[in-house]
C-alpha cells in the first residue's frame, strides 16, 4: 500500500507538472493558469502555442472593459526609437491607410480612453471602451498598426511624427519640427526629469536602464527610416508580446481573432533583450550636470542633489523593508529631517527606491541647494544611514505601512480602474519577464507587516545602504546665460548643415517640403473612421447615476454629507470660509495651515504627531481651496476656505478626528526655525511647480485675464504669496513675534461659528459620530456676527495679451473669453462642435503641419479657449487660431458625422465612477454654488441636440474670440522676446 501511494503521489505531480503542456487549446491558446486575484476579479493566463505570445485576462463584471497590447523595448543609445516607433506606427497600416485614424477614434468613438505609451522597458498600446463591440473595433486598428504599419513602406509618416528638417525656399533657414521632437524639447525644459536622465546614466552608464526612451532632441535629429524598419522587425514579434485583457468579455471571440487575423501567421522567435553595453563597476562616482536658463534666472540655491545607491539583487521583501525606511527618514522629526532644516532651510527633502527597473536603485535627493553644498550633505546623509544601521527601528512604523497598504487595497477595490491595471501589470512584466507578476507584486505587500520587522529592516539598511558597493552623487545645476548659449549653438548646427549642403541637395529639400505639406493636404481626405464607429449615441440611453448629498445646518453650522451603506473608510474636512477676514491676514492664514502638521502641538511633540497620524489616518492634510462662484464668474466670485481634511478607516474615526482637531486649533508657533525653513522652502516648491506645470500656469493666466474680477485673487494667491514667503523665510525675531501675532488675530476670526462648514463620506453610523464631534467642537468656536470683506484685496486688471518666460525651447498659447461675452447660459451642444474643430482643424494644423505635440479647443460655463501644447511656434499659431472661424463657416458636417463627437462625449459622461468618488465631487460643486441635481442628465440631451446648422453660431463664437478674447503664452524668452510687440505684459517671474 505503501508503494502503491507513493506511486500515486509521482503521478498526480507528474500530471501537475505538465498540465499546461497538454491543455486544451482555444483558438491555438491554451490556459497555463488561473488566480484569484481580488475579490471579484480572477486572472486567465494563457499561451499561444505557435507564436509564443502570452495573453493575460483580468476576468470581472466592470463594464468598461480594456486591453493593453505590451512589448518589451529596449533603447541603445538616445534617438528614441521606442517612442519614434509607438508614435509612427498609428499613423496607419494597409488596412486603414489613414494617418489621423487613431486621432479620429479618439474624438469620434465610444471608447472612454486611448493611448500609446512609451516607458524604459516597454510599450504598450491601451484603449478602454463600455462597448466590447467598439473595444474591438479599436483593437483590430491598433493590431494593425502595429504588426502591418504603413510607415514601413511610407515615410511621411516618421517625418510627421518623429522629425522633419524644415525648409520652404532655397533661401530660408532650416529648422526642424515633428511630434516627438518637439514633445521632447518640452520635456527636457523640466529640471527635475533632466536630473532624473542624468541619475540614471550616471549610475548605469551605457545600459538599457539609463538611455532617455523618448529620446534627446540632439539625437532624436539622427533617427533614419531603416532603423525604424529595423527596429520593428527586432522587436514587434508575438513572442515578445503580452497581451493584457480586462473585464466583461467574450474571451473567445477575442482569442479566435488573435490567432486567426494575426498570431498563427507568426512562428516563435527568440529576441535580444540584452544589457549589452552595460559594464559592471564598483566604487563612487560623482557629476555635476548643467541645466540651461536664460542670463537674467537667479540660479541660487536652485540646484537638485542625489545620493544614490544600486540596490542589485534585492528581494521583495528587501524592497518592503525599504519602504518602511522611507517612511521612517522621511517624517519631519527624523534626525535627517531636522539637520537638513536646520543645515538647508529652504531646501526640500525626499528619498525613495526605485524598484520598477532591472536594475533599481535607492536615493536621497534634496532640491533648491548649491553645488558646493555637494560634500556637506553626502556626510549628513552617510551618518543618517550610520545611525539607522545601528539600532532597530521600532515596529510602529511596520504597522503604518501595513495600515496604509490595506487602505489603498481598500480604495483601489471600490473604484476598479482597468487602464491603470493593465499599465501596471505592463511594467512589472518588464521588469521580471513575468506577465502576471502583477499578482506575486501585490501578495508580497500584503505580506509586509508579517515578514518586514524591525531585524529584517536593519539588515536591510546594512546590506544596502551601509557602505555601498555602488553610488553616485549628481548634482544638477542652472546655469544663467546658457539658454542663450544654446540657442545659438542650435542656430549654428542649422546653418552649418545648410552651408554644407550643395545647390542640388537644398532644392531638394525644398522640394521634399513641398510634396511632405501636399502629402498631408491629400492625407487630410482620407477618411476611414466610419470603419471604426459601431456606437451610435442616438442609440444610447439618457441614462446618469446621481447621489444625493445633505445640505444642512440644522446643527448651526454647514454640513455636507454623503451617505453609502457599507462604505469601510470615512473623507471628511472642516472647513472655514476666509471671506470674512481682512486682506491683511490672509497671507498669514494661509501659511498657518500649511505649517500644520510640522510643527508640535500643546500635547505632543512633532515625533508622536507624526506616529499618530500615520496610526490613525490613511492620509490627511492642510490647506487653503478656492471654489469659483458658478454664477458670479463677472464679479470674480469666490469662496476661499481653509481646511482640514482626513480619510480613514472606519474602526480609526475616533483618533483621527481627535488628532487633525487638535492640529488645527492647538499647534505651537515658538518654532521660529522651522517656521522660517518652511516658508522658504513653500516659496521655491510654489514657483518651481507652477513651472514645471506650463499648461496649467497658462489655463489659470488665460482664466484670470479673461475674466478681470478674478486678478486680485490671482496674485494674492500666487506672486504676492510667495513674496510674503520669501520675507518670512527672512525675518528676525521681532519680525516673527509680529507675525504670529497677526497669526493668532488672523484665526480668532477664522475660527467663529459662521465660517465653519463641515463635509464628509461615509456610513451612517460614521456620519453621526463625526457630526455629533463637529458639534461639540462648533460650541467652543466664537460667535460673534462677521461682516464679508474684499479678502483678496485690490489689484489692476491684467492686459490682454500676456507672456510668462519658463526654461526651454516649447510654448504654450492660449486665447480665451469669457462665455458672458458670447451668451447668457452655456449650452453644452457646442463641446460637440469644439471636437469637430479639434480633430478637424486645429490637429491638423497644429500637429501635423507644424509639429505642435497637441492642440484642443474648450468651452464651458467659464468661457471659450483655443490653446496649444509644446508648440515650437507662436505668431504662427495665433494666425492658424484667428483663421478657425473661415474654416467652420466653410465646413460642412452630416448629422451622421456629428454622431461619432456625440458619441465620444457620451463615453465620458458614463465611464463608472464610485458613489463615494462621485459623491465628493458633488460636495465640491456644492461649495462652488452648483446645486444643479442630474447635471449629467441635462449635458447628455444637450449634447445629443446638436445640429450641423449650429455651425454658424458656432462660428460667430470663434469670430468674438479672435476679436475680443485674451492672448496668454507660457513659453521660451527666444520665441517671446522676438514677438514682444505682441504683449502688452512680459511676466519673468520663474527666473527669480
Amino acid at each position: 500500500m505503501k508503494n502503491k501511494r507513493f506511486s500515486s503521489i509521482i503521478i498526480l505531480a507528474f500530471l501537475s507538472l505538465f498540465t499546461g503542456l497538454f491543455a486544451k487549446e482555444t483558438f491555438g491558446f491554451r490556459n497555463l493558469k488561473t488566480y484569484k486575484y481580488t475579490p471579484g476579479t480572477q486572472v486567465l493566463y494563457y499561451e499561444h502555442v505557435k507564436s509564443g505570445a502570452r495573453l493575460v485576462w483580468l476576468k470581472n463584471k466592470d463594464t468598461n472593459r480594456a486591453f493593453n497590447l505590451a512589448f518589451q523595448t529596449r533603447s541603445y543609445d538616445d534617438v528614441g526609437l521606442p517612442h519614434i516607433f509607438e508614435h509612427s506606427c498609428l499613423s496607419g497600416s494597409n488596412k486603414y491607410p489613414s494617418s489621423n485614424l487613431t486621432f479620429q477614434m479618439g474624438a469620434q468613438t465610444y471608447n472612454t480612453f486611448q493611448n500609446a505609451l512609451t516607458y524604459q522597458l516597454f510599450t504598450c498600446y491601451p484603449i478602454a471602451s463600455l462597448s466590447e463591440d467598439q473595444l474591438f473595433a479599436s483593437l483590430d486598428v491598433y493590431m494593425n498598426g502595429i504588426f502591418d504599419p504603413i510607415v514601413l513602406t511610407q515615410e511621411n509618416d516618421l517625418k510627421r511624427e518623429a522629425v522633419r528638417f524644415v525648409l520652404d525656399s532655397p533661401d530660408g533657414q532650416i529648422s526642424a519640427t515633428g511630434a516627438v521632437y518637439n514633445e521632447l524639447t518640452g520635456v527636457m525644459a523640466n529640471k527635475n526629469m533632466v536630473h532624473y536622465y542624468n541619475l540614471r546614466k550616471l549610475l548605469y552608464p551605457n545600459s538599457t536602464d539609463s538611455f532617455i526612451t523618448g529620446g534627446k532632441p540632439e539625437d532624436i535629429l539622427n533617427v533614419t527610416w531603416q532603423s525604424v524598419k529595423d527596429y520593428h522587425k527586432k522587436y514587434y514579434q508575438p513572442s515578445n508580446m503580452v497581451i493584457y485583457l480586462y473585464g466583461n468579455l467574450d474571451i473567445n471571440r477575442f482569442l479566435k481573432y488573435f490567432d486567426q487575423e494575426f498570431l498563427s501567421k507568426y512562428e516563435r522567435t527568440e529576441i535580444d533583450l540584452s544589457d549589452k553595453y552595460y559594464e559592471d563597476w564598483e566604487g563612487f562616482r560623482e557629476q555635476t550636470a548643467e541645466f540651461p536658463v536664460t542670463k537674467d534666472t537667479q540660479t541660487n540655491n536652485s540646484s537638485i542633489f542625489s545620493y544614490a545607491f544600486a540596490v542589485n539583487g534585492a528581494s521583495p521583501d528587501n524592497y518592503n523593508d525599504l519602504r518602511v525606511i522611507n517612511n521612517y527618514l522621511s517624517q519631519e522629526s527624523s534626525w535627517l529631517s531636522r539637520t537638513l532644516k536646520e543645515r538647508f532651510p529652504n531646501a526640500n527633502f525626499s528619498c525613495f527606491c526605485n524598484n520598477l527597473c532591472r536594475r533599481p536603485y535607492y536615493t536621497f535627493e534634496v532640491q533648491n541647494i548649491n553645488e558646493e553644498d555637494k560634500e556637506e550633505l553626502k556626510k549628513i546623509f552617510e551618518e543618517a544611514v550610520n545611525q539607522l544601521c545601528e539600532e532597530k527601528i521600532d515596529k510602529k512604523y511596520i504597522e503604518i505601512f501595513a495600515n496604509h497598504f490595506k487602505m489603498t487595497t481598500i480604495f483601489d477595490e471600490e473604484n476598479p480602474d482597468g487602464i491603470t491595471d493593465l499599465r501596471s501589470a505592463g511594467i512589472l512584466w518588464s521588469v521580471s519577464d513575468d506577465p502576471v507578476n502583477f499578482i506575486s507584486y501585490r501578495n508580497d505587500l500584503f505580506k509586509l507587516a508579517k515578514n518586514s520587522t524591525p531585524d529584517s529592516v536593519l539588515a536591510t539598511a546594512r546590506k544596502f545602504l551601509l557602505n555601498p558597493k555602488q553610488s553616485v552623487v549628481l548634482v544638477t545645476k542652472p546655469v544663467a546665460g546658457l539658454s542663450e548659449k544654446r540657442a545659438e549653438e542650435n542656430a549654428k548646427y542649422f546653418a552649418d548643415k545648410k552651408a554644407k549642403m550643395s545647390a542640388r541637395e537644398i532644392a531638394a529639400l525644398v522640394e521634399d517640403n513641398k510634396q511632405y505639406n501636399e502629402w498631408i493636404t491629400q492625407n487630410e481626405k482620407i477618411n476611414l473612421i466610419d470603419k471604426v464607429k459601431v456606437v451610435s449615441a442616438q442609440n444610447l440611453p439618457e441614462e446618469a447615476v446621481d447621489v444625493e448629498i445633505k445640505d444642512s445646518r440644522e446643527k448651526g453650522f454647514r454640513t455636507l454629507t454623503g451617505e453609502k451603506p457599507g462604505l469601510q473608510y470615512v473623507t471628511a474636512s472642516a472647513m472655514f470660509k476666509l471671506n470674512t477676514l481682512p486682506p491683511e491676514y490672509l497671507h498669514p492664514v494661509m501659511l498657518y495651515f500649511s505649517l500644520l502638521q510640522n510643527l508640535p502641538t500643546k500635547n505632543h511633540s512633532l515625533e508622536e504627531l507624526e506616529t499618530l497620524d500615520m496610526l490613525s489616518t490613511y492620509s490627511s492634510s492642510f490647506y487653503t481651496g478656492f471654489y469659483t462662484l458658478k454664477d458670479k464668474l463677472e464679479t470674480g466670485g469666490t469662496d476661499i476656505y481653509a481646511t482640514a481634511q482626513f480619510m480613514c478607516l472606519n474602526e480609526k474615526l475616533a483618533d483621527s478626528q481627535k488628532l487633525v482637531h487638535e492640529i488645527l486649533t492647538e499647534t505651537k508657533l515658538d518654532d521660529y526655525e522651522t517656521i522660517k525653513s518652511l516658508a522658504g522652502r513653500l516659496a521655491k516648491s510654489k514657483r518651481q511647480g507652477n513651472m514645471n506645470n506650463p499648461a496649467g500656469l497658462g489655463f489659470e493666466l488665460a482664466f484670470t485675464a479673461a475674466h478681470p474680477a478674478y486678478t486680485a485673487r490671482y496674485y494674492a494667491t500666487r506672486f504676492n504669496y510667495w513674496d510674503f514667503l520669501e520675507k518670512v523665510s527672512k525675518m528676525n525675531k521681532e519680525e516673527l513675534d509680529s507675525l504670529v501675532t497677526k497669526i493668532q488675530e488672523g484665526l480668532k476670526i477664522v475660527f467663529n461659528r459662521q465660517n465653519l462648514t463641515f463635509t464628509c463620506v461615509g456610513d451612517k453610523k460614521q456620519i453621526e459620530k463625526c457630526l455629533k464631534y463637529e458639534e461639540a467642537f462648533y460650541e467652543t468656536l466664537n460667535g460673534e456676527e462677521l461682516s464679508l470683506q474684499k479678502v483678496f484685496g485690490e489689484h489692476e486688471a491684467l492686459p490682454k495679451t500676456v507672456a510668462v518666460i519658463i526654461p526651454g525651447k516649447a510654448n504654450y498659447c492660449f486665447t480665451e473669453i469669457s462665455h458672458a461675452a458670447l451668451a447668457d447660459k452655456h449650452n453644452a451642444k457646442f463641446s460637440v462642435l469644439t471636437s469637430f474643430l479639434d480633430d478637424t482643424y486645429l490637429f491638423p494644423e497644429l500637429r501635423y503641419k507644424y509639429g505642435a505635440y497637441g492642440a484642443e479647443s474648450s468651452i464651458s460655463d467659464s468661457g471659450f479657449l483655443l490653446f496649444s501644447y509644446r508648440d515650437p511656434e507662436l505668431l504662427n499659431t495665433f494666425r492658424i487660431f484667428s483663421k478657425a472661424s473661415d474654416f467652420i463657416k466653410k465646413a460642412s458636417i452630416s448629422q451622421k458625422d456629428l454622431d461619432g463627437y456625440i458619441t465620444s462625449i457620451y463615453s465620458k459622461l458614463q465611464e463608472p465612477v464610485s458613489d463615494s468618488a462621485l459623491m465628493s465631487s458633488k460636495i465640491s460643486r456644492y461649495l462652488s454654488e452648483d446645486y444643479e441635481q442630474e447635471k449629467t442628465l441635462r449635458t447628455m440631451k444637450e449634447v445629443k441636440s446638436v445640429k450641423a446648422e449650429d455651425l454658424s453660431q458656432f462660428a460667430l463664437y470663434l469670430d468674438m474670440l479672435i476679436k475680443n478674447g485674451v492672448r496668454v503664452v507660457v513659453g521660451s524668452a527666444e520665441a517671446i522676446y522676438d514677438n514682444q510687440t505682441m504683449f502688452d505684459l512680459i511676466i519673468t517671474e520663474f527666473m527669480k
